[in-house]
């Protein structure tokens, strides 16, 4: 068995002078070496069916021990350490060779029992002894164990689960990147990797291995007969088994490669195999036993073989490169019987392990047998007579170090260069160390040394013209078939030079040529090449032979001098470079333009320029007569320069001829032509004023120019109605009537352009005056008392207007804005304010006449929330409704259990609709005021002090003027006629009278407020209650005060046939639009649910014809119904109509309806919103407000 730590090997080798890297010798001899008997003879004696004999060996780390294992009878080994030094003794304290049996004890010093066989065994550099445990018929578990240097035990034994019949045979370890692996192998193919960097605790590698089996490789898979001897891996993990593929006999001898850790050991897909004996894999009766690696080679030792040699293989393709034969062994037996090899097949013999040293000598294990009669004995020296069917002898046998053929290792080339020194090493490989020589000329200056350490250099710097190759034959020699060659090339590079002439000259408009130039070089291949710019039409080519060519006609413009770097290369460095300047000569050119334009006035310069010239001293003159004011100068410099400034009168054209001259034929002429302009000038004014309405014109005229061709245009807007025209002749005109409206001034620029610079320019300022016109609408109908207005009176006029009141008055809190003509402020009193607002400039002026009506503040029409209360059912709760039926917030009972009445408009100011509620019949008469935005009560009153309790009703609307709505109270049935109007604001009574002239009617009364008068005060509307007829007053608001008596607008009047009695309620809201409250009325209980509504505008100027042809008149539900109807004006829809919310009690349906007003008015009954499903529609005393 070899010593396996191969990485361990390698570093030896190579101090020694070894080179493992070697690894084919092709077809060369091996080399011959000697051998001596490093232990001796070892006699053993049993029946045939206990054989004991030396199965495996494998040498220590260090090389200083060789460690042999036995088979020792059936079921027992022994483990022997052996003196491994170079030419060492045997180890003392032998044992007697043949003795009793067992002859080894387990006290003998060196020596260690084991159980079972001991067929293979491995070391490593730490000191640890690694022996495989086996049975010889799997009777008992597979193992193997791990011992120190001394062979005492650690605890590092292995016990196999593999119940297989198969004996573990072999074994090895190696280090691969700092880990420690050991590579067990079954004698059925099955290898395993274990990891033993930590000896004491072994672990399968199931990194590596199969994947359907991670730690294992079975070699199954390539050959289902394949099987395993012994094994030794490489420092890179390729595995080496010496074994069989098939068992067409009863042993193989295959040498089988399995590639590295990764795919192909999983699938065994890169394992190769080679054949030892020289028959088919697993023939001829022999087996491959073991395997050791050693300088890239693989040494195969067979077993059961007479004669056995040692074959030796290449590892990289198991190619063979031979056999080693070791020498035979021969004892002299009794009757002069001459042992040899067994050959009987069922016997073990030949060499069992095999182990190569760092230094390269062979340790052989050795197994002999040879054939006794059993009647004789045999009495090897110093030993006891034997006699038996059977002797066996083992011996360790210990080779010279192995010899390797030299090589040459070094690159079969090199190069230098003439001028600079070069050195070169050649170096080979071989044991011993070669001799290096080489055969072939070498250049001058250049020389071979043979180092005598297996190198040899090449140094010295080349002379010059030794450019070239020259072919060499290197040889190693040790004394080893066959010396080594190398073909060898020794390349001398030789930089080139440039040799032609460093300038030459060329003529512009003239071919020329150039050759650079170059000596000799190697490599021969010379590039040359430029830099530095050449003229216009003079290229540069490389020829590609070592010269080059500068040609071409030189282009005009291009004389002067170019100075030119030429590089010529070969790849050796230096470069060869050379400063080389290419002259063109060239006669001037004029190259400035050959006619030119000045403006008479003003100051012009042209420069006369010619080309490029070499030489470069150009004059330049002048023939031709030029205009006043204007000189030639010839500037010396390639250059001349007109300049002057022309007289007036002297514009036109001038011809004149420039010659420039540098001494290179032919001279430069050239026809000039020197033209004088004179640009137009504005004579018209610069201002002109037109008039709105009235037709205006004005001419823009210039004066005299050169050329005379004069267009006059214009820049900036001009007022709509006017017009421009360009007349050709160096006139333009303004022209036109200015529109309404475009009065103002104009900013504008006129230009006059006769092609010559700089255009004439003019600043014209064109004004149109306006006198006023009116161009805002009519200021508005209708104001609010305090309520903050503003309008505008606008005109078009120019100059701006300022404005005044011409006539009458604005309203109080208004003021006009004399500049803008805005109107502004605060209404603060009610009524019709007429007059005159007058603009004025100084062109006229215009009036805006004004009709403004100051209305009061709100009332319950100018809002559209509403609330319904009464019933039986409800009569004490009011609910707050928005236009579209949604509630405006909860349901409330501000009485408890006491009816309640309610109305809803803006009391408090803050512009959000109140809710004013009337006690009904059953407690004092009692009106609250709750808040429309808190819903808390800010306000109580008792209208007709704590004697009264038969029930109330509220109207609201702004009677006093101060934009908040007041409140009208009457009594109901039991109470008289009388009305009680309070400040909304303040809660004091403003009046308190008889609505209907009867102080003993006991009905009560119905009351509303509107403006009916268009004063922009609320007036009060009274109707009688039951028992009365139909009976209609109307207050004028204006005389509601503390200090007035209320007084009538109209005198009395029926809305009804007068002979009904049932009452009539009421209500006020511009239903038609016109700005004056419409008085509508429904009748009481008794009565149909019929809606009349009558022309507030038309009832003040008669209410009989007013009545007889009214707004509208229509049931509101089922005319034969008698329980009347309620209503109340609202804006449901936000129109500026006032629109109807009726209430009929009693019917099943359309209890309460909202009418569209603007419908109404022209007669139609159109239903907004039926909120009839929000209440019980048999209710009978339903009120709405």
């Amino acid at each position: 068995m070899p010593t396996t730590l191969r990485p361990i090997r390698v570093a030896k080798a190579r101090s020694t002078g070894f080179r493992p890297e070697l690894e084919h010798l092709g077809d060369r001899v091996l080399p011959a070496v000697t051998w001596q008997v490093q232990s001796d003879y070892f006699g053993t004696r049993d029946s045939v069916s206990q054989p004991r004999s030396l199965r495996s060996l494998a040498l220590s780390g260090d090389d200083q021990h060789a460690y042999t294992g036995y088979i020792q009878g059936s079921s027992s080994a022994a483990i022997r350490e052996v003196s491994a030094g170079v030419n060492a003794a045997l180890i003392g304290n032998e044992p007697t060779p043949f003795g009793a049996n067992p002859p080894y004890t387990s006290g003998l010093e060196g020596r260690v029992a084991t159980t079972g066989f001991a067929r293979g065994l491995a070391a490593d550099d730490r000191g640890y002894v690694y022996a495989i445990n086996t049975s010889n018929t799997n009777s008992f578990a597979q193992g193997w164990s791990i011992y120190s240097a001394n062979l005492g035990t650690v605890p590092g034994n292995v016990v196999s689960s593999n119940t297989t019949a198969s004996t573990l045979n072999g074994i090895d370890i190696v280090a691969i990147g700092g880990s420690y692996y050991a590579y067990v192998g079954w004698r059925n193919g099955l290898i395993e990797r274990w990891n033993v960097t930590n000896p004491t605790i072994p672990t399968l590698d199931t990194s590596w291995g199969a994947p359907a089996t991670p730690g294992k490789v079975n070699l199954k898979t390539i050959d289902a007969d394949a099987y395993l001897n012994n094994l030794a891996v490489d420092a890179d993990g390729t595995v080496f088994v010496a074994g069989g593929l098939q068992s067409t006999t009863s042993y193989g001898d295959a040498l089988i490669k399995i590639p590295a850790a990764g795919a192909a050991v999983g699938d065994l897909s890169g394992v190769t195999s080679a054949n030892v004996s020289g028959g088919a894999n697993g023939s001829g009766g022999f087996a491959a036993m073991d395997v050791a690696l050693f300088g890239g080679k693989a040494y195969v030792t067979q077993y059961l073989a007479a004669n056995s040699t040692i074959g030796v293989f290449n590892t990289a393709d198991l190619s063979s490169d031979g056999i080693i034969t070791p020498p035979g062994a021969t004892l002299a037996g009794p009757s002069g019987l001459v042992s040899t090899y067994n050959s009987d097949a069922a016997l073990d013999s030949g060499f069992s392990g095999i182990d190569i040293s760092a230094d390269g000598r062979i340790f052989l294990a050795e197994q002999l047998y040879s054939f006794v009669p059993s009647s004789g004995s045999y009495t090897p020296p110093g030993g006891v007579a034997m006699t038996g069917t059977r002797i066996y002898f083992d011996r360790v046998l210990v080779s010279s170090a192995l010899g390797v053929a030299p090589l040459v290792t070094s690159v079969s080339s090199a190069t230098f260069t003439v001028g600079t020194a070069g050195t070169f090493t050649i170096t080979s490989s071989g044991v011993p160390t070669a001799d290096l020589s080489a055969t072939g000329a070498l250049p001058a200056g250049v020389t071979f040394t043979d180092n005598g350490d297996g190198t040899a250099t090449l140094t010295g710097t080349p002379a010059a013209g030794t450019g070239g190759t020259y072919p060499l034959t290197i040889t190693a020699a040790n004394g080893v078939a066959l010396d080594g060659t190398q073909a060898f090339t020794l390349t001398v590079n030789e930089a080139p030079t440039i040799t032609s002439a460093t300038a030459t000259t060329f003529t512009a408009g003239t071919l020329g040529t150039f050759t650079v130039t170059t000596g000799p070089a190697f490599p021969t291949a010379v590039t040359i090449s430029r830099t530095g710019t050449l003229p216009a039409g003079v290229t540069f080519t490389d020829n590609g032979d070592g010269t080059a060519t500068l040609t071409g006609t030189p282009a005009a413009g291009t004389g002067g001098t170019y100075p030119i770097t030429f590089t010529a290369a070969n790849g050796i460095a230096p470069d060869a470079t050379q400063a080389f300047t290419l002259t063109v000569n060239e006669a001037p050119t004029i190259t400035s333009a050959a006619a030119t334009t000045f403006t008479a006035g003003t100051a012009g310069t042209f420069t006369v320029t010619t080309g490029a010239a070499f030489p470069t001293a150009v004059t330049i003159s002048q023939t031709g007569t030029l205009s006043a004011g204007v000189t030639f100068t010839d500037n010396g410099d390639g250059t001349a320069t007109l300049a002057g400034t022309p007289a007036a009168g002297t514009g036109g054209t001038y011809a004149l001829s420039f010659t420039a001259a540098n001494g290179v034929a032919p001279d430069a002429t050239q026809a000039f032509t020197l033209t004088v302009n004179e640009a137009p000038t504005f004579t018209s004014a610069s201002a002109a004023t037109f008039l709105v309405g009235t037709g205006g014109t004005f001419t823009v005229t210039t004066g005299t120019a050169f050329p005379a061709g004069v267009t006059i245009s214009r820049t900036g807007t001009l007022p709509p109605g006017v017009t421009f025209t360009d007349n050709g002749d160096g006139t333009a005109t303004l022209a036109g009537t200015p529109a309404a409206g475009a009065g103002g001034t104009y900013a504008l620029s006129f230009t006059a352009a006769n092609g010559v610079a700089p255009d004439a320019t003019q600043a014209f300022t064109l004004t149109v005056n306006e006198a006023p016109t009116i161009t805002s609408g009519a200021p508005p109908a209708e104001l609010t008392v305090s309520a903050p207005a503003s309008f505008t009176v606008t005109t078009s006029a120019f100059p701006a207007a300022t404005y005044s009141l011409a006539s009458g008055e604005l309203p109080a809190g208004l003021a006009l804005d004399p500049t803008t003509g805005v109107v502004s402020g605060t209404p603060t009193t009610v009524g019709r304010y007429e007059g005159v607002i007058r603009a004025t400039n100084a062109s006229g002026t215009a009036d805006q006449p004004f009709s403004i009506a100051v209305r009061g503040g709100p009332d319950q029409s100018s809002v559209g929330q509403f609330a319904v209360s009464g019933g039986p059912s409800g009569a004490n709760t009011v609910v707050p409704l928005n236009p579209d039926g949604s509630a405006n917030g909860s349901a409330f009972s501000p009485f408890g259990s006491t009816p309640a009445r309610a109305a809803v408009a803006d009391v408090t100011g803050d512009g959000v609709p109140d809710y004013v509620v009337g006690s009904g019949p059953g407690r004092v008469a009692t009106v609250v005021v709750i808040d429309g935005a808190t819903r808390v009560t800010v306000a109580t009153y008792l209208p007709f002090g704590d004697a009264f309790a038969g029930g109330t009703f509220v109207a609201l609307g702004d009677v006093d003027g101060d934009g908040r709505a007041d409140i009208a109270v009457s009594a109901d049935l039991t109470g008289g006629p009388r009305v009680v109007v309070l400040s909304g604001a303040t809660g004091a009574p403003l009046a308190s009278f008889l609505g209907i002239d009867d102080d003993n009617f006991r009905g009560g009364a119905r009351v509303a407020l509107g403006d009916l008068n268009r004063d922009g005060l609320a007036d009060v509307v009274v109707a009688a209650g039951p028992g009365g007829g139909p009976r209609v007053a109307v207050f004028d608001g204006a005389t509601i005060r503390p200090t007035l008596t209320p007084t009538r607008l109209v005198g009395d009047f029926f809305v009804y046939e007068p002979q009904l009695t049932d009452g009539v309620y009421v209500a006020v809201g511009d239903v038609d639009g016109d700005g004056a409250g419409d008085l509508v009325t429904t009748p009481g209980v008794g009565g149909s649910p019929r809606v009349l509504v009558v022309s507030g505008a038309q009832l003040l100027f008669g209410p009989a014809a007013a009545i007889a042809d009214p707004l509208t008149n229509f049931f509101a539900a089922d005319s034969s119904g008698r329980l009347g109807a309620r209503v109340v004006a609202k804006d449901l829809d936000g129109d500026d109509f006032a629109d109807l919310v009726v209430s009929v009690p009693g019917v099943a349906s359309r209890s309460v309806i909202g009418f569209r007003g603007a419908d109404l008015a022209a007669g139609t009954a159109t239903v907004l919103r039926d909120y009839s499903a929000d209440f019980d529609p048999l209710l009978t005393n339903v009120f709405v407000g």
